[in-house]
């Protein structure tokens, strides 16, 4: 369609692959805050007393708890924090010892493990570990522009690996926190409280700034702590907490969600891609026109769809219209008049037809009243409308074909074509065995489940120990004895399946090395059952080995739908519209 100036500014476009750009990298979250970076302060060797305790009024911890953003999406830690909770004593976390002549032993509960001085010489990336370059992505041979390169982040400080600090990274100190003497009961003292609390008092704890004498906060005027405290603070991640790292992402992973068995995999199917061309996908209808500039209808036809007033009294239509609903045909400037009219009159036609699901639910009404004749006549009034409309669709050719707005209801309908078996009176198929033996499957068109030119035959000649101990077993019963003994395998088959025939057909064997006054017999040896089956054959005037046959093996169903009394008609239209279950031939 062409658009007016001061119509339609938005171009026509339909996406293809080459609007899509397949993601290389993806943004993994890390953590972006360090045991460093988290406190305003670190101890080292100056901050602890003689004694081992830590003088600096500042803690080197923060209390913390783990919550989901210390995880990553595996579920694995990846916190370098310890959780520590704020905890004061209370009544509960004190006792009046009682005297005793032992003395108490401490255990490592009586201790609490405080995070020492980084030990760790593992090197953790950083930001400077990086550096952007542009990295190639195009596979075409061609003079590459900007187009064909993407940014990604190179490691340049040498090291590898992917570590982060952990408690194991740090010094642990041993604070003793047991309030229990390890002297015995007559030199300690006993007439104080003690502590008997294996926790840690942890009390949250800002350091407030001199202001004046009147508000000097935790310092004096010289800038010394005087308050008595240690400074403890409390930290939870947030998003400031992390940042992102560009990883290579699979592109070779099948992310396709078409379950269709005809669907071929492409590129887009690996990976992940996303849209870059830019443009909205665009085809000009009617209603990109101006509101108020009517589109320019080439059908030279006026919409119109007949109501009450276009009939009489005796319901005759008078108004001398024909009902015509404008669509892209109507507007399609590439086609001529004549070829226009030919794709109404194809759009026509194929309205007048019956939809898939109406024809089948008008077939099985008929297969349910077993109502043969109609059942036949139906299917070939409206089998011969499908053949007709579809001739006529292929006389249009591909490109007027892309005007037919209801071919989709015409390709559905493939399945009531009339078979071209139908049209043939008889058939004939025949394969020769590696001896030479030539073996033919004739008779009526209709006594075949498909059509004639695809069903191909295969003749055998087998060993079977177990087929020559029925036959050998029939002969005795019979007082015969074979002079020679042939087996054969003959089989009909259908798409790389084996199928059998609905209808009698004519086994001819010719080759074999008979003589007219030679007596003979032709077995059906069914294995599973351990039975053989005299068949009447006869030999006609060139020494063949001739005889009638409706199956090649006593138990058959060429379709696991058919009904108990199908015609052969329903038989061919039942496998043309579902798959069959077939059996596997047995021996004959």
């Amino acid at each position: 369609i062409t658009m007016e100036k001061g119509a339609c500014e938005i171009p026509e476009h339909t996406h293809s692959e080459a609007c899509y750009t397949q993601v290389t990298t993806v943004a993994r979250p890390v953590l972006a805050c360090t045991i460093e970076s988290m406190y305003s302060h670190l101890c080292d060797d100056r901050c602890y007393d003689s004694e081992g305790n830590l003088a600096c009024g500042y803690a080197n911890f923060v209390v913390h708890r783990h919550d989901l953003s210390c995880y990553d999406e595996n579920g694995n830690l990846w916190c370098p924090l310890p959780e520590i909770e704020v905890h004061t004593h209370t009544e509960s976390c004190y006792f009046i010892p009682e005297a005793s002549a032992e003395a108490h032993t401490h255990t490592d509960d009586c201790f609490f493990m405080e995070r020492g001085e980084l030990i760790c010489t593992e090197h953790v990336h950083t930001d400077d570990c990086y550096t952007e370059v542009s990295a190639l992505i195009c596979p075409e041979d061609h003079e590459h522009d900007v187009s064909c390169y993407e940014p990604r982040m190179e490691l340049i400080c040498g090291f590898d690996g992917d570590h982060q600090h952990t408690d194991a990274c740090y010094e642990s100190i041993r604070i003793l926190i047991c309030a229990l003497s390890d002297e015995p009961a007559g030199e300690a003292e006993t007439t104080e409280l003690l502590l008997i609390c294996n926790k840690r008092e942890i009390i949250l704890h800002t350091h407030l700034p001199y202001v004046s004498e009147d508000e000097p906060g935790c310092y004096d005027k010289n800038g010394s702590l005087i308050c008595g405290k240690a400074q403890v603070t409390e930290h939870q991640h947030t998003d400031a907490c992390f940042g992102t790292t560009e990883v290579p992402a699979d592109t070779e992973i099948l992310t396709c969600t078409n379950t269709d068995e005809d669907h071929i995999h492409t590129a887009l199917c690996y990976g992940v891609w996303e849209l870059t061309c830019g443009m909205e996908e665009h085809e000009h209808s009617g209603a990109c026109m101006p509101a108020d500039q009517e589109p320019e209808y080439l059908c030279g036809m006026e919409a119109h769809s007949h109501s009450e007033e276009c009939y009489d009294e005796m319901g005759e239509l008078t108004c001398g219209m024909e009902e015509h609903e404008h669509s892209q045909v109507c507007l399609a400037s590439e086609l001529t008049g004549e070829e226009r009219a030919r794709v109404y009159e194809m759009i026509a036609l194929i309205g007048t037809l019956p939809t898939s699901a109406e024809a089948e639910e008008k077939l099985t009404a008929y297969e349910e009243a077993a109502d043969e004749e109609g059942y036949a006549a139906y299917y070939a009034e409206v089998s011969g409308r499908v053949q007709a409309a579809y001739a006529k669709y292929d006389e249009l050719g591909p490109e007027l074909q892309a005007f037919v707005t209801n071919r989709d209801k015409l390709m559905e309908l493939e399945w009531l074509l009339l078979p071209e078996e139908l049209q043939e009176e008889t058939f004939s198929l025949t394969a020769q065995t590696e001896s030479g033996i030539e073996v033919t499957v004739s008779g009526p068109a209709e006594s075949l489940p498909c059509a004639v030119d695809e069903i191909t035959l295969t003749a055998d000649e087998i060993t079977s120990d177990t087929a020559e101990m029925i036959r050998n077993q029939a002969l005795e019963e019979e007082g015969l004895t074979a002079e020679r003994n042939y087996l054969f395998d003959v089989t009909l088959w259908y798409d790389g399946q084996p199928v059998e025939p609905i209808g009698p057909v004519t086994l001819t064997f010719s080759g074999l090395p008979l003589e007219g006054d030679d007596g003979f017999k032709v077995f059906h040896i069914d294995e599973e059952a351990e039975k053989a089956t005299d068949i009447n054959a006869v030999l006609d005037d060139e020494d063949n080995v001739v005889l009638d046959t409706d199956h090649f093996q006593p138990t058959v169903h060429p379709c696991s739908q058919r009904p108990p009394a199908a015609t052969p008609l329903r038989q061919r239209l039942r496998l043309r519209k579902r798959c069959a279950a077939i059996q596997p031939p047995a021996n004959t």
